[in-house]
């Protein structure tokens, strides 16, 4: 029998938000790059973003990704703070 996607639900198919994705990205690259201010700038942004979004359509997947995107970013902030605080 092929596989289709007829019939299939929202939750099944998995759709996600895309800021909360996106938050969870840079929030992993962000970590390792914390040399750099932006990427986890941006995963504490399109975090906030993305979660909000969630919380309002209850149907939406993502909001894990929006919370660990937030702390990875927290965490790398932290740690390029950490740095330039050391040069100056």
């Amino acid at each position: 029998m092929p596989f289709t996607m007829e019939g299939t639900t929202v939750e099944a198919s998995g759709s996600s938000n895309g800021f909360c994705v996106a938050s969870l990205v840079l929030g992993i690259i962000g970590i390792p790059a914390s040399c750099a201010v932006f990427p986890p700038a941006l995963a504490i942004i399109f975090g906030i973003i993305g979660f909000n979004q969630v919380s309002k359509n209850e149907g939406a997947g993502g909001r894990g990704m929006a919370i660990a995107g937030i702390i990875m970013g927290v965490i790398g902030a932290l740690i390029a703070l950490n740095m330039y605080a050391r040069w100056f």
